[in-house]
């Protein structure tokens, strides 16, 4: 993939307004915890493996056995946490090895002193971001002629965020207010989806709000939340670009493109296959503490342990103020090794101080916003609110919390 063309995407996202806090509330019976494990992840073992000059049907089978080890071992902990009160609510293997678990807060510090335990930390929670593009950063340039540059032909990006519509014209739908409405978002009807544009997978179902309930996860990421805050990052990363007649744009996309004749302009990368991973319920207001299982998802999208239809390209245009601390090193684990395993992650930069445009780094020296606070695993931009430069014309970045407008 072109430099230039990741540059661009990361522009043209550009991402991030601050939420004000939550008022302090009762303290909670339980909590959510990330309990990591020793045994070594499936990514990193794989990678080391390889390393070693292992491949084929040899590394295949390596995996595999270190696949059940670690089963072998979180049935252990889970069984004797279990005895004890402490409800597993999700296991991780591919890119950490970890058990998601809710327990007393009292309890916590007895955890950690478990045997096999590496260390325990509390579930970061996450927030969507608002999503606020620059509108034209010189993606046409990028495209170069009819038939050579870079149009994101071959790409896989998951969008790890409210869901997507695919039924939107933008991404190939029929683009029909009747198309959206009689979609049953609790599951997949025959011939709507997966498409020839959009894949994916609901972590969460329609009620989560990832304040104490759990998810209920399904095959249909349809964004729902009535805030289309998927829907429109995705268009901006690859939207097709949809014509004054309303229908999805099926041309080659070159450098010469006339946009006289689009009633919305394609995304950086149109031709790029996306992935639409649904962490937050419908009411995408709330919070979700999912992005772990989304990212699990962009390594091994069908579960087989193969790592080889990883995805490009993960988006995660949220996070949560503060960053990624040292109290947070096995989340940060997870990061290091999808980028490790080549999966670029494009993330907001910041919640705080939104009066700048820069590129991976936080004006006035505040920390990034998580999960970009991790250099060696994140790529990170921002792009705020002011008129900023591209190419030779002075363009003002937008800001939007809805999907683009519905083509009736």
């Amino acid at each position: 993939m072109s430099r230039f063309l990741t540059i661009l995407i990361l522009l043209s996202i550009g991402l991030l307004a601050g939420r004000p806090l939550a008022k302090a509330a009762e303290a909670p019976k339980t909590v959510p915890l990330l309990v990591q494990l020793e045994g070594q992840a499936l990514v990193p073992f794989y990678l080391e493996q390889q390393q070693a000059g292992l491949g084929g049907a040899t590394l295949g089978q390596a995996v595999r056995r270190q696949a059940r080890r670690i089963a072998a071992e979180q049935d252990a902990l889970a069984k004797r946490l279990e005895t004890d009160g402490v409800r597993v609510t999700r296991r991780h293997s591919r890119l950490i090895n970890a058990l998601r678990v809710r327990i007393a807060p009292g309890k916590r510090a007895a955890l950690a002193k478990r045997a096999g335990v590496k260390r325990v930390e509390r579930l970061r929670v996450y927030t969507p971001l608002t999503a606020k593009s620059v509108p034209a950063v010189g993606a046409k340039t990028s495209w170069g002629t009819r038939t050579t540059g870079f149009d994101g032909a071959g790409m896989r990006i998951g969008v790890i965020d409210s869901g997507l519509d695919y039924t939107h014209a933008m991404f190939g739908g029929p683009g029909t207010k009747e198309a959206y409405q009689t979609n049953d978002a609790s599951k997949v009807e025959d011939g709507t989806f997966p498409t020839d544009k959009v894949g994916g997978w609901d972590f969460a179902g329609k009620d989560y709000s990832g304040e104490g309930d759990e998810p209920l996860p399904d095959g249909d990421p349809l964004d729902r939340s009535g805030y289309g805050h998927g829907t429109h990052v995705a268009g901006i990363v690859g939207g097709v670009g949809v014509t004054k007649e309303g229908q999805p744009y099926d041309g080659a996309y070159y450098a010469g493109l006339d946009y006289s004749g689009f009633l919305l302009k394609p995304g950086v990368a149109p031709k790029a296959k996306l992935f639409a991973l649904k962490i937050f319920g419908d009411n995408a207001l709330g919070t979700t503490n999912l992005v772990l299982d989304a990212l699990g998802w962009c390594a091994d999208p069908n579960g087989d342990n193969d790592f080889s239809d990883r995805m490009d390209v993960a988006n995660l245009s949220l996070g949560s103020t503060l960053g990624l601390e040292e109290k947070h090193e096995a989340e940060a684990e997870v990061y290091t090794h999808l980028t490790q395993l080549g999966c670029l992650i494009v993330s907001g930069a910041g919640n705080s101080n939104n009066n700048n445009f820069y590129l991976a780094a936080a004006p006035g020296g505040k920390r990034p916003s998580s999960p970009s606070a991790r250099p060696s695993a994140t790529v990170r931009c921002t792009a705020w609110r002011r008129t900023v430069r591209a190419g030779r014309r002075r363009r003002t970045a937008c800001s939007s919390r809805r999907s683009p407008r519905r083509v009736s």
